[in-house]
């Protein structure tokens, strides 16, 4: 990292921790400046974790617009620190208002600063060491035995374990606390199995590749297809997100879940060169085995890359729809739902991939404090700007890919991609109406002409900024199968009841008045 991106680095720790220290004492809109705060925490998080990316000239430039930023917002919770006597209400609100319009701007230059990102808009906290990096053992016992990260196949390259990202994390039941062996249905392969059916990781048998893995098509000694997810990160973070996914995969039947099958964990020893001696190395070798699914993914027909006609489509939605359903009467929150993790099978059924985000709800729990992680446009503002997340998170990414899904379909191509809710809000009323935006070779009937609007409404309900005036995917299933949402259910047979309470109150006075 050069000297700039030390010295922004440095100053945005400095104003952070200023930050936090001035906002103890403010004196008058306490709740303005603890959201000022909140987002400095997110601030820190992000910075933490960048190395390299911040040599990127776009990167320095965004970092430097948010220092700016942060410095305007601590004067003004110095501001808040006096205690106006005169004219306390106004003074008061006029630093309400600038408190408020700094706060959404912070909350931009984040966004502006997780773009500059060269990590394809996916936040993934992987700790401050690098690939390559030498370090030599914290410990006099771990002389003669290091640890290296999986992606690394040269001598020489030793990477040491620095960041514990657990601090912080939901309880989940991760880490070295749990078993794998207390895991029912799973089983256990061996390093070797799996090379085998991977033709040794092969380049011609990998499928996918995200921030934390890759993935390859394996076909085992007995005879099925599987895929076989290869992590990629050290030792501390790798058990926490490997023994989360399992754990909770390990739970799931449903048509639209990945179907869990194993794991491997092994570690394998060679020796490498470390500061011109010999030393034995780790590695660690772990790895999920989930089924096969060979039919591509939602992201490429959001992408306008293929082409499905609209019955196709709306049972796509469906399918979906009843996975995140299932998840969430699991008390289960996917946190990375997006097109790219939905994968279909041979005949087109859509099926959820990847939990390595995902978290597990207490009974009683609504809501979870959590660390920002998971995808840019996918995830929901109150993630992004106080890191809460509850099931309604899920249900805005949910309502984001099906607004892409149907775009897409009855467009004819990919403009829905990125498309904020006031965005396609004002396209609609701009084309006339959905009828207006659909492409002349999009042949669809009335009734599902009807389909087509029901789910973009769906789709608007679902992105609604306050994750209250979210449905339920209870909710959203019924909305999708053409019965009115439950609340407004409620409110029609409390007017029914009302009316049906009324006559019979207005007969009881007629009877009455007749006795009489």
């Amino acid at each position: 990292m050069d000297d700039l991106a030390i010295g922004i680095l440095e100053k945005l720790f400095k104003i952070g921790l200023e930050i936090k220290k001035a906002v103890e004492t403010v004196q008058q809109n306490k709740e303005e400046c603890c959201e000022i705060e909140e987002r400095v925490v997110i601030v820190r998080a992000i910075l933490t974790h960048l190395s390299e990316a911040t040599k990127n000239e776009a990167m320095e430039s965004a970092l430097e617009d948010l220092y700016r930023t942060l410095r305007r917002a601590l004067n003004l919770i110095k501001d808040c620190q006096k205690k106006s006597i005169l004219c306390h209400f106004c003074t008061s609100g006029a630093l309400s208002k600038q408190l408020c319009r700094v706060r959404d701007d912070i909350t931009r230059k984040i966004m502006a600063v997780q773009f500059a990102t060269t990590l394809q808009l996916t936040l993934v906290f992987t700790g401050p060491n690098k690939l390559g990096a030498c370090s030599p053992p914290s410990k006099p016992q771990d002389i003669g035995k290091l640890n290296i990260t999986h992606g690394d196949d040269s001598t020489g390259n030793v990477s040491a374990l620095e960041a514990d990202l657990t601090k912080g994390q939901p309880k989940v039941e991760t880490g070295h606390e749990v078993s794998f062996a207390t895991l029912p249905g799973l089983k256990m392969f061996s390093f070797s199995e799996l090379a085998a059916a991977t033709n040794n990781f092969s380049d011609e048998r990998l499928i996918g590749r995200g921030g934390f893995s890759s993935v390859y098509k394996g076909v085992l000694r007995a005879g099925p297809v599987v895929a076989v997810k290869k992590f990629m990160f050290n030792h501390v973070h790798l058990d926490t997100m490997l023994l989360a996914e399992v754990k909770i995969g390990a739970k799931l039947e449903h048509k639209n879940i990945v179907k869990h099958l194993g794991y491997c964990l092994e570690t394998t020893s060679k020796i490498v060169n470390f500061n011109g001696q010999c030393v034995a190395a780790e590695r660690p070798n772990h790895f999920l085995v989930l089924g096969y699914l060979p039919n591509g993914s939602l992201d490429e027909i959001t992408q306008g890359e293929r082409r499905v006609h609209w019955s196709c489509c709306f049972r796509i939605i469906q399918g979906i729809a009843q996975g995140v359903h299932y998840l969430h009467e699991q008390r289960i929150i996917h946190s990375d739902l997006k097109p790219s993790n939905i994968l279909f099978d041979l005949d087109l059924n859509p099926v959820i991939i990847d939990f390595g985000l995902s978290k597990a709800l207490d009974p009683d729990d609504e809501i979870i404090l959590d660390t920002v992680l998971g995808t840019m446009g996918y995830m929901a503002p109150e993630h992004i700007y106080s890191s809460r997340q509850s099931l309604k998170s899920d249900v805005y990414a949910f309502g984001v890919t099906l607004l892409e899904t149907v775009t897409s379909v009855a467009t004819g191509s990919n403009m829905g991609r990125g498309l904020k809710r006031e965005d396609w809000e004002s396209t609609l009323l701009q084309a006339g109406g959905l009828k207006g935006l659909l492409h002349p070779t999009v042949l669809v009937d009335e009734s599902q002409l009807l389909e087509i609007n029901r789910s973009v409404e769906v789709g608007l309900r679902c992105t609604e900024l306050d994750p209250a005036d979210r449905p339920t995917m209870a909710d959203v299933l019924q909305m999708l199968n053409g019965r009115t949402y439950s609340t407004e259910v409620t409110e029609m047979e409390m007017v029914q009841q009302n009316k049906e309470d009324g006559n019979e109150i207005e007969e009881q006075v007629v009877r009455h008045t007749n006795k009489t």
